[in-house]
């Protein structure tokens, strides 16, 4: 659902999810793909900010589980897609 309003609140919320720790991982999965679902359709509505957050969980994560630490790539991934897509 959130990932059908495209706002900057439904990927914020999101990111949240998917790099709460104490959540199941596929609840974390489920919203990394969310967020793919909502960037590929309305682009990224993040702050830069918030962008930097999200990397500074990555680059805190590095002795966290492989799973925790996929997911955090993972999300970046998309956040950098759409700069990939327009080179």
């Amino acid at each position: 659902m959130l990932a059908a309003l495209g706002t900057a609140s439904s990927q914020r919320e999101l990111l949240d999810l998917a790099s709460r720790t104490g959540q199941p991982l596929t609840a974390r999965r489920a919203a990394v793909a969310a967020f793919g679902q909502s960037v590929s359709r309305y682009g990224i509505r993040l702050t830069s900010d918030e962008i930097k957050r999200q990397y500074e969980r990555y680059n805190n994560s590095e002795k966290a589980d492989p799973d925790t630490q996929r997911v955090l790539a993972d999300i970046l991934d998309w956040i950098e897609t759409p700069s990939k897509t327009k080179r």
